[in-house]
């Protein structure tokens, strides 16, 4: 039977993008974040090093199991983790799985010592519906796994790396949980490996990359990025682009985490002409002159349960910088996928006099969904007087 890889990665990417890696592709194990490659032989690091070229991944794992069911119907929370946990179960013994593939590819998993290894369970899904149902699974698996471990002095912890002992080999073992799939495996590398040149991230990459093909920035332009918390969207357009790229950052903090990338960033591009990039720890108020930008980069900075009120403020702030743009300036905004960041952005973008709508689409990381919107400025027989 062959080996097969998952990889995790934002929505925005295509079967284009997916076929770039001349790796035969499961297609009916695929969803909108995960790609599930096959492999005849032993997977060999050459191709994760063509994922990493690649540069849209934010995950690899080995995979397991990977189950694909219809949408369930409304169920309690209780049988909602019972079908889980039959899925899990289903031919799959976890322990033995494990050390099969940890002895399998020793390169990749250097253990010191087979009967001190750490196994950390990591439990997520992107979907409401099973949300209070990885409670249960949690406490399914401390039952499941507890007798198993046991005999093998094979320490492990749910959702939490908790301390690392002497010569102990620490490896985790994934569960993604969507609306109608569930993938289970052992991570190879994270987004650490694909996007060598952060030290933080807010977005782990992958949407990053996508966002900065998106806009067609051209060379030489001037970009701004209002919320620029980690930089990591303006170290993908230089990338891309040989540009000027400015950030704005609201705390200091973010600053420092913002400078510190660039400096890994200019590490990891030694001998390279590095492009020009600054960052202002600065509110988001009217001291820059947004006529000499080309092009604007907005992260809305609030979760979805942020008060209305501010969501509000930063939009109408956001509104307020694009009327003091020349014409012709391209915007784009990302913003938590909730309906009420999806009504004021109607409310706020359609049918405006000095701004009209190019791109409008939701997207997706494994356990964030956003909204994404590319606005450009009217010209100059268009602007309002």
């Amino acid at each position: 039977m062959p080996d097969k890889i998952f990889l995790t990665h934002s929505s925005l990417i295509t079967a284009r993008h997916r076929a770039d890696l001349d790796v035969e592709v499961e297609e009916r194990s695929c969803d909108k974040v995960h790609t599930v490659y096959n492999f005849d032989e032993p997977i060999t690091f050459d191709f994760l090093r063509r994922v990493r070229k690649w540069r849209h991944a934010t995950f690899a794992h080995l995979l397991m199991q990977c189950v694909i069911w219809k949408e369930p119907t409304v169920m309690s929370d209780c049988k909602r983790a019972d079908e889980l946990c039959a899925v899990l179960t289903q031919d799959y013994q976890y322990v033995n799985s494990i050390i099969n593939y940890i002895k399998k590819y020793p390169r990749w998993f250097k253990v010191k010592d087979y009967r001190k290894i750490k196994l950390i369970v990591q439990i997520c899904t992107n979907t409401q519906y099973y949300a209070d149902a990885t409670t249960i699974l949690e406490t399914y698996f401390v039952g499941n796994l507890l007798e198993e471990t046991t005999s093998r002095k094979l320490q492990w912890c749910i959702n939490e790396q908790g301390p690392v002992h002497e010569n102990q080999s620490t490896y985790y073992l994934t569960v993604h949980i969507t609306s109608n799939s569930i993938y289970t495996g052992l991570r190879l590398v994270d987004y650490q490996f694909f996007y060598p040149y952060l030290s933080q991230t807010s977005q782990y990459g992958s949407s990053s990359m996508a966002v900065a093909e998106l806009t067609n920035i051209t060379d030489g332009s001037i970009v701004l990025d209002l919320n620029a918390v980690v930089g990591e969207l303006l170290l993908e357009v230089l990338l891309l682009k040989n540009c000027y790229c400015i950030g704005i950052a609201q705390e200091l903090d973010d600053s420092e985490g913002a400078l510190k990338n660039f400096e890994k960033f200019k590490s990891w591009r030694r001998g390279s002409k590095i492009p020009y990039f600054d960052i202002i720890a600065a509110e988001m108020k009217g001291f820059f002159n947004f006529y000499a930008v080309d092009h604007i980069l907005a992260r809305c900075p609030f979760r979805s349960t942020q008060p209305i009120s501010e969501v509000q403020d930063y939009f109408n702030h956001f509104d307020s910088f694009l009327k003091n743009c020349r014409p012709n300036v391209t915007a784009t905004l990302i913003y938590p996928k909730a309906p009420e960041y999806v009504t004021i952005v109607k409310e706020m973008f359609v049918e405006r006099s000095h701004i009209r709508i190019t791109k409008s689409c939701f997207f997706e990381e494994f356990h964030r969904k956003y909204g994404l919107i590319q606005l450009q400025t009217a010209p100059c027989f268009m602007m309002p007087l």
